[in-house]
């Protein structure tokens, strides 16, 4: 229930509800545009330079692999990412709760480099996440003209004039 929920499981949830959002408005469209793009492309390319094209269908089908992985490798660090903010939210919560004994017995340097430690943690797996994030994205965008330009080259280089 939510009432059961404490101020940062509820604010994680929220966040990764819009993490989740923000990642199919960015990815979402791939479902329908990835298929029909990849039949596009072999079938043009097949029909310009005829047997190099297989060397672009060689190329994605590598690629294809290579961004699920990256993908699986930025989600694994965006679960760390929200389990270091749960903590970190519950150790606030604790430190709030207890802010007079905590000033009273002088703790508080202590008390600001475990908060620190955890912050320094979930800002590592953040930015992880982010970067392989924006690998994804960039593999996503590059792999047409890196087939393109394989393919082309394969097609040179075996005597082929491209007109």
């Amino acid at each position: 229930s939510v009432h059961d929920m404490s101020a940062g499981v509820l604010t994680n949830l929220i966040s990764k509800d819009a993490a989740k959002l923000q990642e199919f408005t960015l990815f979402g469209h791939n479902l329908w545009s990835g298929p029909l793009t990849a039949m596009w492309v072999i079938t043009g390319l097949y029909l310009v330079l005829g047997w190099p094209a297989g060397a672009g269908i060689v190329v994605s089908l590598v690629l294809i692999p290579l961004q699920s992985k990256v993908a699986t490798w930025s989600q694994k660090y965006r679960k760390d990412y929200m389990q270091h903010s749960d903590a970190r939210h519950k150790m606030l919560g604790r430190l709030l709760g207890g802010i007079r004994v905590i000033k009273l017995s002088a703790l508080e340097s202590t008390v600001l480099r475990q908060l620190s430690l955890v912050r320094r943690r979930e800002l590592l797996c953040a930015r992880s996440s982010a970067l392989l994030l924006a690998l994804n994205r960039t593999m996503m965008d590059a792999s047409p003209i890196v087939v393109a330009l394989i393919t082309f080259a394969i097609s040179t280089l075996s005597g082929r004039q491209l007109t």
